[in-house]
């Protein structure tokens, strides 16, 4: 939910840029919802004393929505002044680079969460092989003191 929540800041780039309040009013709506959804889940989740990799995720899209709603501030403020097609090339390439950073995050955050798993299952591994080498240890230790 927190990725559809931040991919949907990308659309506002489809609004017209001499139309900032429109492109304020999406974002906007976003920014509250991605709060208000991580406020939730916080809730929902018991408390821990480091930031998760779902926090660091929400806490990335949150920045995200917020550097969408400072372009959109900025673009609306600079397009009265300026040349529209001078500020659309501007908006592609800002388009350009905030997708692909995000996609860059999003891929790191995946890869910390797959390598945590691996640690963990090859810890487990580790574990049940050592417990049963114990338990051999055990009995020839019994079958010797008979």
């Amino acid at each position: 939910m927190i990725l559809l929540i931040a991919v949907l800041a990308f659309t506002t780039f489809s609004v017209i840029l001499s139309t900032p309040h429109n492109r304020l009013g999406i974002v906007g709506v976003l920014l509250l919802t991605s709060v208000n959804f991580r406020w939730i889940i916080t809730q929902r989740l018991p408390s821990v004393s480091y930031l998760t990799f779902l926090d660091k995720f929400a806490i990335g899209c949150i920045i995200l929505i917020a550097l969408v709603f400072s372009w959109d501030a900025i673009a609306g403020s600079l397009v009265i002044s300026n040349n529209v097609s001078y500020m659309m090339d501007i908006e592609k390439y800002l388009l350009i680079g905030m997708s692909g950073g995000f996609l860059i995050f999003t891929m790191l955050i995946v890869i910390g969460f797959v390598k945590l798993y691996l640690n963990i299952f090859m810890f487990k591994k580790k574990s049940a092989q050592e417990y049963m080498a114990l338990k051999e240890e055990k009995t020839k230790y019994a079958a010797q003191s008979r």
